[in-house]
């Protein structure tokens, strides 16, 4: 059986400071989805009604 995971580091410092940059990059959206890579209506929010 698996023991979970190792929290004995989880109180250690992260150097998160040191990456730099924003998470939310310059704030301005994406642009608009490339041709082909489009989700089906079907398959995006909400998902698929066939159970």
């Amino acid at each position: 059986m698996p023991v979970g995971p190792d929290t004995s580091v989880w109180l250690t410092p992260h150097h998160r400071e040191e990456l730099g940059g924003s998470p939310f990059g310059d704030g301005t959206p994406p642009g608009p989805v490339a041709a082909g890579e489009e989700v089906p209506e079907s398959e995006g929010p909400g998902g698929s009604t066939s159970y």
